[in-house]
């Protein structure tokens, strides 16, 4: 693989392909001792790539819950990455970052970075195990290189790898195929690290789960599930919460069904139907869902197919209504967590993406030149009102009132917002009143990552503010991200101080960064990331009040507030099938 690097100012560079060996409690491991300058500092430390956490989900264990791969009698070489998960579209990120990187269902392993420089702390170390994003449908952990993180903050990185869309989350709703494969994946590769992290130096008492978009989906709902009590203790979501509606899908029956019949796998047993399935090679699958996913679509709100599902075993209920029942384990689990929880400043980027670029021609305009009112009024807000609110007739005019107003360019951004609004902002604000209301058993902090990075560098002329995903160049630097603003290294220490002392120690804070105020229910203080750090509070409270107030006003009750039953297609049986 590519050496990353890290900005101008930083340079990458293996002192001879070193390696050494940890003897764990399942076996040894040998890595590789490496070596890095960032900025005035130099850095050594011991990398870990291709561990295996769970036997390869291949033949009968496809749409299984992972099985722990065990012990090894002899050395395991852990100086080269596995495969990434096999994987459909988009993944234009994984290709363009890690170039003729191989992929496969035999993708389950984890990667670790542990720090060895002389100012390195002799004590056990926090670990952060890092979640990766990409819509549950793509990435792997092997992109976000952990050195740089590890170094800076003196703690253990850890990359995990989790099986994504068909292959993570296609689900019968049943005992055929439960579903969650990719959520029982993560859970199971923290179970790894607690059980055999301490090898590595790190300390198991204290770990933090960290994740950004559907990563951040992930941590928020692993925070929600009490099997997990006793494996981390800290969870930094970001850009990502499980309340949102699209953490977490209702539909997945039906695309099942769709995937079922494009494969000529249907039977009136569904059993057979599945084992079907495990007799299709991983190619067929792949290729059946990326012909699926370009059909036409109506629904921009879709690009979210395969995900987790409520299923009553990992996730006992939807994520809002296990957090109003404040005597419910999920509920206390939850609140037991020190959290951080923030967004960029500019989520409603991901709305250019998948969700419009598909709507371009039907509705003949250009992302480019700007998003018409119509789009918004006539088939975001209405799609919006149908799938996630019981196609309750006052939302949709509501949603045109308070948004459709501006014309021109500034109406593109007005979109911009309602779709960050919706599902970022207003989830964000939601989760963290829950996690600090009452008196708080542990420490809430908020964010505000304002800064644009290379990240943003996709979005048209019009578009204002930092993308989705614009931060994580700042905690992990990819190859090919290049700046010469020394700005971005400035600031990217800064974050990386605050993501691992909040690691260490509960609190961002030290007495070298500016001060970081937590979230309570009085101030609702959050931290701006940017060039000049600063604070501020209520984040977008006029926006975030009129979905967490006015709407559900117009529904008349809370209980009705989000569709959890959503019928929004019916399964045609006459879909064409492909062989």
């Amino acid at each position: 693989m590519l050496q990353l690097l890290f900005f101008v100012l930083s340079v990458s560079l293996a002192v001879c392909q070193n390696t050494v060996t940890v003897d764990t409690p399942i076996g040894k491991i040998t890595g590789l001792q490496q070596f890095k300058v960032i900025g005035p500092q130099n850095y050594t430390y011991n990398e870990f790539r291709r561990i295996p956490f769970a036997k390869p989900p291949l033949g009968d264990l496809r749409f299984q819950k992972p099985v722990a791969f065990g012990s090894w009698n002899q050395t395991l070489n852990a100086t080269y990455f596995g495969s990434a998960c096999i994987q459909g579209q988009p993944s234009e990120i994984v290709s363009e970052f890690i170039p003729n990187n191989t992929r496969s269902e035999d993708c389950l392993f984890l990667n670790i970075y542990v720090p060895t420089s002389k100012s390195s702390s002799a004590a056990k170390k926090a670990v952060m195990i890092w979640i990766h994003g990409g819509s549950y449908i793509s990435g792997t952990g092997m992109l976000y290189n952990g050195a740089y993180m590890a170094s800076v903050g003196d703690v253990i990185i850890v990359t995990v790898n989790y099986r994504l869309g068909v292959f993570g989350f296609l689900s019968t709703g049943n005992e055929n195929a439960v579903g969650n494969y990719g959520l029982w994946d993560q859970k199971m590769a923290i179970e790894w690290v607690k059980d055999n992290i301490e090898a590595f130096g790190g300390d198991t008492s204290n770990i933090t789960i960290f994740g950004e978009s559907a990563g951040g989906f992930s941590v928020s709902l692993h925070s929600l599930i009490p099997q997990n009590k006793g494996l981390f203790n800290r969870v930094i979501a970001q850009s990502g919460v499980a309340t949102s509606f699209v953490a977490t899908e209702y539909n997945i029956t039906y695309y099942t069904n769709r995937i079922i019949n494009v494969l000529n796998c249907t039977s009136a047993q569904q059993f057979e139907e599945i084992k079907c399935l495990k007799n299709k090679s991983a190619f067929d699958i792949q290729n059946a869902y990326n012909y699926l996913y370009n059909l036409p679509i109506t629904d921009p709100h879709d690009f979210l197919v395969f995900a987790p599902r409520v299923d009553r075993d990992l996730i006992m209920d939807h994520p809002k209504f296990l957090l109003k029942n404040q005597s419910s384990e999920a509920y206390m689990f939850f609140r037991s967590l020190d959290m951080i929880v923030g967004n960029v400043n500019s989520e409603g980027s991901l709305l250019l993406g998948n969700p419009l670029t598909r709507l371009q021609k039907a509705y003949r305009f250009t992302i480019d030149l700007g998003i018409p009112r119509s789009v918004l009024c006539d088939h975001l807000a209405t799609t919006m009102a149908l799938d996630d609110y019981n196609n309750n007739t006052k939302i949709a005019p509501a949603v045109c009132q308070k948004y459709g107003y501006s014309l021109g360019l500034y109406h593109s951004m007005n979109s911009v917002y309602y779709y960050g609004d919706i599902y970022f902002y207003s989830k964000t604000v939601e989760t963290l009143n829950f996690h600090s209301e009452g008196t708080p058993s542990s420490k809430t902090f908020q964010y505000l990552s304002a800064k644009r990075t290379i990240l943003s560098k996709r979005v048209p002329l019009w578009f204002e503010g930092a993308s989705h995903a614009s931060e994580i160049p700042l905690l992990f630097p990819f190859y090919n991200f290049l700046s010469n603003k020394s700005e971005d290294l400035t600031l990217s220490l800064i974050v990386m101080k605050y993501w691992t002392n909040f690691a260490k120690y509960g609190d961002p804070n030290d007495e070298k960064l500016p001060s970081w105020s937590q979230y309570t229910q009085s101030n609702k203080a959050y931290q701006i990331l940017d060039v000049t750090i600063s604070s501020d509070k209520d984040l977008y409270k006029n926006r975030v009040d009129f979905w967490l107030i006015d709407i559900p006003k117009l529904v008349n009750s809370t209980a009705d507030e989000s569709s959890f039953t959503t019928n929004r297609k019916k399964y045609n049986s006459n879909a064409p099938s492909v062989s």
